[in-house]
């Protein structure tokens, strides 16, 4: 294997990936997960995929690839898509849907949702590629916040992601000092947060809130559908425009026909799917289904 040594770190120098590798590679993670990434970023190709090298035994980016495609298991392709993955979140990151949540769609859904057969309301929230878990779990945390009483809801809340990475980390619930600092007061690390170390846990009532699940947003939904909320947000930035149609109109298909889909600040469904009407709540934008 091309592994050397740098003289000034004596750290191993991850081999180069060729243009035709990176475009192979590139085409492959496109067709897996719908994530676009530049052939010509052959640094960041490296600085992700080089240490899968080693991992797999593969010789070069050519061979990794040809293993990815020959493991039925999918576990070689799991990991270029782990290694790939952005992975971009802090808790409450941009606090505008999370005002919109707690002053405008918990307020709606309370008033509007009936009773099940178990005498409680129902609300289904859905976050799709969330990662790491920070914004499911701000979710829950604004939840329990605003609601006080949950005993008369019966809350789902499910995060999804495609890397089965970074749901093992959300599924954890510990977080470093840093990753905390991202977004989250004092108030908040000290209600729903205990010190582990040099990190911090969810505490457990906001763990039992939540559940997660590997999805692929390339795949139909069928079957997980009639969610009342549903946040995708910076997801379809790293999607080809055909790939982010299918995505939206998919979300479409799963969501209520009153209810809210929340995507990024800077992802404008328009030019996107004709199925949702822009609306305003304060300086948030979000989305409800044409009828």
């Amino acid at each position: 294997m091309d592994v050397r040594q740098d003289p000034k770190t004596s750290r191993p120098q991850l081999r180069e990936i060729s243009p035709d590798e990176a475009k192979r590679i590139c085409r492959f993670v496109l067709q897996t997960s719908g994530i676009s990434v530049i052939p010509e970023k052959n640094r960041f190709l490296e600085a992700r995929l080089g240490p899968l090298l080693e991992r797999f035994g593969a010789s070069d980016y050519w061979t990794l690839l040809t293993t990815a495609r020959a493991d039925s298991s999918g576990n070689t392709a799991q990991a270029i898509i782990d290694a790939i993955s952005t992975n971009e979140t802090r808790f409450f990151r941009d606090i505008g849907p999370f005002d919109l949540l707690q002053h405008k769609i918990l307020p709606y859904l309370a008033s509007t949702r009936q009773p099940d057969s178990s005498g409680r309301i129902p609300i289904r929230i859905w976050s799709a590629a969330c990662s790491t878990g920070q914004e499911i779990y701000s979710l829950a945390m604004c939840i329990k916040e605003s609601l006080l009483n949950l005993k008369p809801y019966r809350i789902t809340l499910v995060g999804s992601d495609i890397s089965l990475q970074a749901l093992d980390r959300a599924r954890e619930g510990v977080y470093s000092k840093f990753e905390i600092a991202r977004g989250l007061n004092q108030t908040k690390l000290r209600k729903f947060f205990t010190p582990q170390g040099n990190s911090y846990k969810i505490r457990q009532e906001i763990r039992d809130m939540v559940s997660f699940r590997a999805v692929n947003l390339l795949d139909p939904v069928n079957g997980f559908k009639e969610w009342d909320v549903i946040f995708c947000r910076n997801v379809a930035i790293y999607f080809r425009q055909d790939h982010r149609k299918w995505l939206f109109d998919q979300l479409a298909n799963a969501l209520e026909p009153d209810g809210f889909l929340v995507a990024g600040a800077s992802e404008s469904l328009a030019a996107m799917c004709s199925r949702f009407i822009p609306k305003m709540f304060s300086s948030c934008t979000y989305y409800q289904r044409r009828f």
